[in-house]
């Protein structure tokens, strides 16, 4: 079609004006189309254009189904008065029930990662793009996820596995990086520095589901230090020195 012998800069002017609304099935068109849309010149283009609005995703889930939204503020709010545009995004295969109870919400550049029990979603908010990616190897639920640099880390929230994972959005897939000290569940995470930390919950030991025991660890954290390949884990709260190279203490 004629529109396929545009030049990248042209069809840039006009994907930077398609409406919002319009906008989540343009990346499935072509590759060309995913790539323009996914460029750091689309993103200047629709801000230059005063296109670009702050937004909120939401999940829904249930046993029967999945339901994704995007929440934004609407064009003809006024300075004084504020409202929400909603709006369902439409979900890959493989996302729908219960797939994410329990999910954590990871953000890595412009994207929205949703790591569920049964999926993980990749969401676009500027275009409302929605893509279904590799699952984690482990089933997990109410586990500690964080970014640390450009990929994603997840522990806990199994009693089966003390594995730590890593996510490789370039490469679309998961691998087993370190084992934790202690199988947490219900705990919290976050990266900083080159480093990830899982914070809380309880920690879970032994094998069946009649010899499971819990105790809380709120007051504990474990840390792993993934950016230059050496991985120091903490058994307690950790204090680091700057002057080393890295140095964990207790306070």
């Amino acid at each position: 079609p004629p529109i396929a012998g545009l030049p990248d800069e042209l069809l840039l002017e006009i994907l930077a004006r398609v409406p919002r609304a319009s906008l989540p099935p343009l990346p499935a068109v072509c590759r060309r189309f995913a790539s323009l849309l996914a460029s750091q010149a689309f993103l200047q283009l629709r801000r230059a254009s005063g296109r670009l609005r702050p937004c909120l995703l939401a999940v829904s889930s249930s046993s029967a189904r999945a339901l994704l939204l995007h929440l934004h503020a609407s064009a003809s709010a006024s300075a004084s008065a504020s409202s929400l545009e909603v709006s369902a995004l439409p979900l890959p295969p493989r996302c729908g029930g219960a797939a994410f109870a329990h999910a954590r919400a990871v953000a890595v550049g412009r994207h929205v990662y949703l790591v569920g029990r049964g999926a993980t979603l990749r969401v676009d908010p500027l275009t409302g793009a929605a893509r279904a990616c590799a699952l984690t190897l482990f089933p997990r639920s109410k586990f500690a996820a964080a970014a640390v640099g450009a990929r994603i880390y997840v522990s806990g929230g199994s009693a089966r596995t003390a594995a730590v994972e890593e996510y490789d959005p370039a490469a679309d897939a998961w691998r087993v990086v370190a084992e934790a000290p202690r199988r947490r569940y219900g705990c919290a995470g976050t990266g900083a520095a080159g480093v990830f930390y899982i914070a809380g919950g309880v920690a879970v030991s032994g094998g069946g589901a009649a010899g499971t025991a819990a105790h809380a660890c709120a007051g504990s954290v474990d840390a792993l230090h993934v950016g230059s390949g050496t991985r120091v884990w903490a058994r307690h709260p950790v204090l680091v020195i700057p002057q080393h190279r890295w140095t964990w203490a207790s306070p």
